[in-house]
């Protein structure tokens, strides 16, 4: 999936939470792994950064191991919006 791959490659290099905010593709994986509705990004924009910085650590971004677990989760929750069975 493109989306995931970008953010595993743009990812831990962004260094702030308005980093992730201002980059689309970058906002659509965080929104989609937080279960966020895409109204969700009308919300007022330092709500929308301390929410996400309350559930999710830059520093992570960074831990190979830890990002692999949040594309996971973006994975999962994307198939899930799409309807994608877990066999497919």
């Amino acid at each position: 999936m493109r989306l995931a791959l970008y953010f595993q490659r743009k990812a831990p290099q962004v260094s702030s939470i308005f980093g992730l905010l201002g980059d689309q593709a970058l906002y659509k994986v965080v929104r989609t792994a937080l279960a966020l509705p895409a109204a969700y990004s009308g919300t007022d924009i330092d709500k929308q950064a301390a929410f996400i910085g309350s559930k999710l650590k830059l520093e992570d971004l960074k831990d190979p191991q830890k990002l692999d677990s949040f594309i996971t989760r973006f994975t999962a929750q994307w198939q899930a919006a799409q309807g994608v069975s877990a066999s497919a």
